[in-house]
C-alpha cells in the first residue's frame, strides 16, 4: 500500500486568503493517480466477484474511468466526451476473453493458501494447454473492510483473494494483441456492458430441470471456488460454450459431470 504523505500549506504574512469558491472554479480537475485508478477497479472486481454469491448478477466486461468527470455506476454523463479515457478489463471480461482464446486451465485444487490474522493470500497457476506454458498469480485480500457501519470483516475475504489471483494468472496468458482488439470490440457507449442476456435463474418459467439443477450446481461450485471455471471447463468438455447448446442427453451428461467436480470440492474442503 502507496503511504502519501500530506505537508501543511503554511500562509505567508502577505499572502490573503483566497475564497474557497473562487478557487475551485479556477483550480482543474484534481490529477488522478494511476494507483487510484488501480484501487477503483479492484473496487469494482469486487463487486463482481461477490455478486454472484448474493444472488445478483453483473454484466461489465470493462471499467471505463474518465479522469475529468464523474462516472455513476460506470455509466458516461451526457457531459462527458472526453477520449483520453482509463480502461480495464474486468474479472467478468477476463474469464469471457479467455472463453474466447481457449485451452486455458486454472487447476484451483492445487492453489496454495496463506491465512494469517490480517489477511488471506493465494497463489494459483494458470496453464495455456495449447503452448504448455503458464503463469503464476498471486492475490491477497483483507479480513477487515471499511464501510459505512465502520470497520466489520469481509466474509467474502477468500472469494475475493482466490478470484483475483485467478485472475491475475489468467491475463498473464492472454496475448495483448488479442486484448487491445477484445477491448474495442466489447466498448459499448462507454459503460463496458455485455449484450448477453442474463441466464435463467433457476425455478424460471418453462425452464427445463436439468438447466436448473446446473445452475444450482454452478453456484455451489462458485461458493468453494470463488469463480465458476470449474462449470465452464467441465461446459467445454461437452463441446458447447452456454448450457442453452447442449440437447437434453448432453444436458444430462454435463449435470453427471457437475455433480462429481462438486462431491471433490465438498471432499477437499472437509
Amino acid at each position: 500500500m502507496v503511504r502519501r504523505i500530506v505537508r501543511p500549506v503554511v500562509q505567508l504574512p502577505n499572502e490573503k486568503e483566497e475564497d474557497p469558491v473562487k478557487a475551485k472554479a479556477k483550480t482543474a480537475a484534481p490529477p488522478v493517480h494511476e494507483e487510484q485508478v488501480y484501487e477503483l477497479f479492484e473496487r469494482r472486481d469486487e463487486e463482481q466477484i461477490v455478486a454472484p454469491l448474493q444472488g445478483r448478477v453483473t454484466e461489465e466486461f470493462l471499467y471505463e474511468f474518465c479522469r475529468r468527470h464523474k462516472w455513476h455506476n460506470g455509466v458516461r454523463p451526457p457531459e462527458c466526451t472526453c477520449k483520453d479515457l482509463v480502461v480495464g478489463i474486468s474479472w467478468f471480461g477476463i474469464q469471457e476473453a479467455s472463453r474466447v482464446y481457449g485451452g486455458i486451465q486454472v487447476p484451483v485444487e492445487k492453489a496454495k493458501a496463506r491465512d494469517t490474522a490480517e489477511e488471506v493470500e493465494f497463489m494459483v497457476e494458470a496453464i495455456d494447454t495449447q503452448t504448455n506454458s503458464s503463469r503464476i498469480g498471486v492475490a491477497s485480500q483483507p479480513k477487515m473492510m471499511t464501510t459505512r457501519q465502520g470497520v466489520l470483516r469481509d466474509s467474502f475475504a477468500v472469494q475475493k483473494a482466490l478470484s483475483k489471483a485467478q485472475r491475475n494468472a489468467i491475463k498473464q496468458l492472454l496475448p495483448q494483441t488479442m486484448l487491445k482488439e477484445w477491448i474495442q470490440k466489447h466498448r459499448s457507449g462507454g459503460n463496458g456492458k455485455a449484450h448477453a442476456p442474463q441466464a435463467a435463474q433457476p425455478g424460471a418459467s418453462g425452464q427445463h430441470p436439468l438447466d436448473a439443477k446446473a445452475l444450482e450446481l454452478r453456484e455451489q461450485i462458485v461458493r468453494f471456488t470463488g469463480s465458476d471455471d470449474a462449470y465452464l471447463n467441465t461446459l467445454g468438455l461437452q463441446g458447447a460454450e452456454e448450457l442453452g447448446q447442449l440437447d437434453v442427453k448432453n444436458k444430462a451428461a454435463f449435470v453427471n459431470e457437475l455433480i462429481k467436480v462438486v462431491e471433490r470440492l465438498k471432499a477437499k474442503a472437509a
